[in-house]
């Protein structure tokens, strides 16, 4: 099969900072690409730090990277120590 003529299956790349239309709902959220799981399907992983399966057509490519935005770094590390911080923070009340 011609290059030109193969459909491209993995259209985000790994840490690709991207808008996701969580649960297709209408409202588009900030997040990653954590990884590609074929069929289409990518886990992104939200500022918030939570993570959930989003089909490609209800993602898009952030167009706004200005700093005004939470931002994800690049690897899960700080959604751990997030998320630990807050469980301490929460234990003592």
């Amino acid at each position: 099969m011609a290059k030109s003529m193969r459909r491209k299956v993995n259209e985000f790349e790994i840490g690709a900072n991207i808008e996701g239309n969580y649960l297709g709902q209408g409202k588009w959220y900030p997040g990653k690409i954590g990884r590609y799981l074929g069929n289409g399907a990518y886990d992104v992983i939200w500022t918030d730090c939570s993570k959930s399966t989003v089909d490609k057509q209800y993602i898009r490519l952030r167009r706004d990277n200005s700093s005004n935005k939470r931002r994800i770094t690049d690897n899960d590390m700080e959604c751990s120590v997030l998320k630990s911080r807050k469980l301490n923070d929460d234990s003592g009340k």
